[in-house]
This record gives structure tokens, sequence and C-alpha cells, in this order.
């Protein structure tokens, strides 16, 4: 996954702010596929613990149909050949089929470490879905506006 990540403070309380969080990303990478995502969050983050929580949604675009996997390749169930008895039917991304959108539920909990200027979020987060739900890790890295030596 590559993404960048857009947030804006709704509520700032002294310890605790209230946020809007949107993430665009590609994903899919590894496999040379691009698979583009946007997930738009509303977050709460602990300034001084440097924790945040986030719940939101994702949309995803991919090229996907219900196939399995024989001698490793993938076959398409929409090919017509006959599915042998027994055999696990999953969602594969297939360059072959047209775009299909999905929308699932994203949840995050993250850590950020700072070092003078550099922040560096570690973002555990949470996808549950009917078909097998995912989970993973990411690591960023930004930088906060160094201070300004005079005051005018």
């Amino acid at each position: 996954m590559f993404g960048y990540q857009f947030e804006k403070p709704s509520v700032s309380s002294g310890d605790f702010q209230a946020l809007v969080e949107v993430i665009g990303a590609a994903n899919g990478l590894e496999s040379g596929t691009i698979i583009p995502s946007i997930a738009v969050l509303n977050g709460f983050r602990f300034n001084n613990s440097s924790y945040e929580f986030g719940i939101g949604l994702v949309l995803r675009a991919a090229q996907t149909a219900e196939g399995y996997y024989k001698d490793g390749k993938g076959v398409l169930v929409s090919e017509g050949v006959a599915v042998p008895a027994g055999t696990e039917i999953h969602e594969l991304i297939d360059s072959r089929v047209n775009l299909r959108a999905s929308v699932v539920l994203l949840i995050a909990l993250s850590k950020t470490f700072k070092s003078g200027y550099l922040n560096a979020p570690v973002n555990l987060f949470f996808s549950p879905m009917k078909d097998g739900s995912s989970i993973g890790l990411s690591i960023g890295f930004n930088t906060s506006k160094k201070p300004s030596l005079y005051r005018h």
C-alpha cells in the first residue's frame, strides 16, 4: 500500500482532538495490480500520549470475479468450466473482468513516535468482512512545522 493522509481537526480540547481523516491509497502493487482506495475516518487523538483511534469506511475499486485456483492459475466461474466438487470459490483479482467497487468498514489504532520535528505513526488496522476479514500494519512519517524563532 502506498498512500497519503489528510486530516482536519474538528474539535480540540486540551489533550484531546477529534478529527476527520481522508486517506487516498494505491494497493496491490506487490501483485502488479493497482487497486485504488479512499478512506474517510472519524479520528480521536490523545496528544500527550500520541495514541489515536479511528473508525470509518473505505471505498475500493478492483477488477474481481468469482473463481478458484487450479495448477497455480485463477479459473473464473464465468468461463463456463465445470467446477470440481469440493472446490473453494474465492473472489479473485483478474484483469479480464470489469471494475467493481466495494465499501468496507475500517477500524484503526495508532501510536506516533516523535523525534524532533519528525513524526512516525505506526497504525494497526482491521476490516471485518463476511468473506474474510483483513488486518494490517502500516508505518508512515510526517513533519511538524518548525516553530518560528522570531515573534512579530
